[in-house]
């Protein structure tokens, strides 16, 4: 409260990502690419995105660990 007991609000706004307002799955695959782009070649991070998007399938996440271990591979030449 202020000395005048008066009560004022702040508005926060909500950035894209926060729980108010998810990505949406074209804009979190942009962003998957855009930050795997530089370390891994693209073939192994659509494999780690495939994982992932199932990841509540899998015995463990020893294939995830692997392929992001591989992060010193070149990328595709495409």
């Amino acid at each position: 409260m202020f000395i005048d007991e008066a009560v004022r609000a702040i508005d926060f706004p909500c950035w894209p990502g926060e729980a108010g307002k998810p990505l949406t799955r074209e804009q979190r695959l942009a962003k998957f690419f855009s930050c795997t782009r530089p370390v891994l070649a693209e073939g192994t991070a659509v494999r780690i995105l495939d994982l992932v998007e199932r990841l509540d399938m899998l015995p463990d996440v020893a294939e995830i660990l692997d392929l992001a271990r591989a992060c010193h591979a070149q990328p595709d030449a495409s």
